[in-house]
């Protein structure tokens, strides 16, 4: 068995792979709403090692709403300005009804490597497809992420 007191004093470079190596988490829960593109609040993490991966988990409090018939949300999520994922029609309605909405929490699940040891910031942006867009009107969103050992 392995006590304690011998994992003082472990460097990141003497980890195992695959080890978490650092973990940050942010909540967002600044209510936004609009046409245009909105951003969340940011999470940073300064990478150990350059070969390092980046697990990203946003669990996102989102909302379409209003008239068109046919709306939904796009959603990017980007390191720095670099989108590294985009989904187009999240949350999609095609609904007769005008004044119907779709409330959802949505969590993606993503790696990066970003191949540095500079702070790297994570963000997502919403835009509406059509209609109005909302993030953190009923709930907030959490932004999660890990530095992984390579």
């Amino acid at each position: 068995a392995i006590s304690g007191a011998s994992l003082t004093g472990l460097t990141s470079s003497q980890m195992p792979t695959g080890s978490v190596l650092q973990f940050v988490s942010g909540v967002d829960d600044t209510s936004r709403d609009g046409t245009g593109e909105m951003q969340s609040d940011a999470v940073t993490i300064t990478p150990s090692s350059s070969s390092s991966v980046i697990f990203l988990s946003f669990n996102m409090a989102l909302e379409t709403r209003s008239s068109p018939t046919d709306r939904g949300i796009t959603v990017k999520i980007l390191r720095g300005s670099t989108v590294i994922y985009a989904q187009t029609y999240e949350l999609y309605a095609s609904v007769s009804n005008a004044s119907s909405q779709r409330i959802s929490n949505t969590t993606y699940t993503l790696k990066d490597s970003p191949s540095s040891t500079s702070a790297v910031s994570y963000t997502f942006k919403i835009t509406a497809t059509s209609g109005i867009a909302r993030m953190n009107q009923y709930g907030k969103s959490f932004l999660s992420v890990f530095e992984i050992g390579a």
